[in-house]
């Protein structure tokens, strides 16, 4: 009897530690990556996408617009220029008008000035190099992952 309920805790233990390692996270948490790691992941892993797929045609797929070609507004604040960088890959992919948001005053600090923001709500003035986006049908918006 006794023997019976130690084989089938060891079974059980056995079954949990497999369980538990199949579900191990081994990435690094949110809190510890930097927005360059995160950069360097997404193209690595747009080079290994365009590595294990076989070329079916020689020319690049594209997305339909109009005749005028401005139907696509890619919009996008950038400090350390990933979201740029993003934004101009959506653009050569679509053929879209790029439109950087910036924050209207410079900041001084940095840091101290964007981590009050945020604390206090506060949401500054900014200016972006469209006129309207009456003439868009489609509109990208990137920013900073939060």
């Amino acid at each position: 009897m006794i023997f019976r309920k130690s084989l089938l805790l060891l079974t059980f233990l056995l079954a949990l530690s497999f369980v538990l390692a199949a579900c191990g996270n081994n990435t690094p948490s949110a809190e510890t990556s930097s927005a360059a790691d995160e950069a360097e992941t997404v193209a690595e892993a747009s080079q290994t996408e365009e590595s294990t797929e076989e070329p079916e045609t020689t020319e690049p797929e594209t997305v339909e617009t109009d005749a005028n070609g401005g139907n696509v507004l890619i919009a996008y604040f950038s400090h350390t220029g990933n979201t740029e960088e993003v934004a101009q890959m959506i653009a050569e992919y679509t053929g879209g008008t790029l439109a950087e948001i910036q924050r209207a005053e410079e900041y001084g600090d940095l840091q101290e000035e964007a981590e009050a923001e945020i604390l206090d709500g506060v949401h500054p003035e900014i200016t972006v190099s469209v006129d309207s986006i009456e003439g868009y049908d489609t509109i990208f918006v990137g920013k900073r992952p939060e």
